[in-house]
């Protein structure tokens, strides 16, 4: 019922403009759990499906190549984190032990250790949180080209930096991503597009 008023209202405002809408809204994502979960869990699976069915991998020239290509970039994002908490952990520990026992100079290094290393650490992390943003709010562009929305750049900027993940569930609906998206397989009807040639 909740999709059917939404497909209404924006059938109406698309009406009322003269410019086609978002069929789904953007907080909506519970609609379809389990693309929900899966963009939780594996937003390149999901986002390879939306470029998949848009035909373009933005300049990569395959589906495979463009999955692959965020995992690789997902999974080392996950390690880099996984390392610093670890690493930052150890050394709070030592700092935290060097406090108790007195020893403050060597507490005072080790805090410092810590700090720089999450610094360090950060600056991958955040390279490959830009290309994931990137990634999202071209695919968002993409998507509203194709199917002839309105631009809307700002709007576009704000969802995609402050709820990515409702961004693109949301975007995977509006071409029909379905459930099972994480089949690592290009999608059925996806259009053949001209960086495949």
């Amino acid at each position: 019922m909740a999709q059917n008023t939404a497909t209404a209202t924006a059938t109406a405002t698309a009406t009322a403009t003269g410019a086609a809408t978002w069929r789904n809204q953007m907080f909506g994502c519970c609609e379809t759990p389990m693309l929900c979960i899966n963009t939780m869990f594996c937003a390149p699976c999901v986002l390879a499906q939306i470029r998949g069915k848009l035909g373009t991998y933005m300049g990569l020239k395959s589906f495979k190549n463009f999955l692959y290509a965020l995992i690789s970039l997902y999974a080392l994002l996950c390690v880099l984190q996984i390392v610093k908490f670890i690493v930052v952990e150890i050394l709070l520990g030592e700092y935290v032990k060097a406090y108790t026992d007195g020893d403050f100079a060597t507490a005072k290094n080790k805090l410092n250790e810590s700090v720089a290393i999450q610094n360090v650490l950060n600056i991958p992390v955040f390279i490959i949180s830009i290309i994931f943003f990137v990634v999202i709010l071209k695919t968002r562009f993409d998507v509203r080209e194709h199917k002839q929305f309105q631009p809307d750049g700002c709007n576009d900027c704000l969802c995609s930096l402050c709820c990515s993940a409702c961004t693109v569930v949301q975007t995977a609906r509006e071409v029909e991503v379905t459930e099972d998206c994480c089949n690592m397989k290009e999608p059925e009807g996806a259009i053949t597009g001209l960086d495949k040639v």
